[in-house]
């Protein structure tokens, strides 16, 4: 995710959620307790060859910034989903460009050009 938002900021794009979940579709591995991301309509990324140990025991915090808040609460300030880790997260399918605003399709035509597997 955080590759993604620099290449968003380089390129000059604004990184949203649903460009992201556009661009990668989930899928929790039930054995493992841990989510993957995988490149849904296009792999902009190659994988991470380190393995940074331990990674899996410790927290880690999501922030929502004031413009998320919509993709993560209703309108009377109820989360959308759990906000809470679960041991069997579901797995996403790729958010419809036909939903991305128009903003999201015009950067969506920038990231479409970049080519695939993109190195870390």
């Amino acid at each position: 995710m955080q590759a993604f938002d620099v290449l968003c900021r380089a390129a000059g794009l604004t990184a949203t959620m649903p460009l992201f979940l556009h661009l990668y579709k989930t899928r929790p591995t039930a054995s493992k307790g841990w989510v993957s991301f995988l490149g849904a309509n296009k792999s902009l990324f190659t994988l991470y060859l380190a393995s940074y140990k331990g990674f899996k025991t410790g927290f880690f915090k999501v922030a929502i910034p004031g413009k998320g808040k919509k993709y993560i609460f209703d309108e009377e300030n109820r989360p959308k989903f759990p906000l809470y880790w679960t041991a069997f997260p579901p797995p996403t399918d790729p958010w419809a460009e036909e939903r991305l605003t128009p903003a999201e399709r015009a950067d969506l035509a920038v990231l479409k050009t970049l080519p695939d597997k993109i190195p870390p």
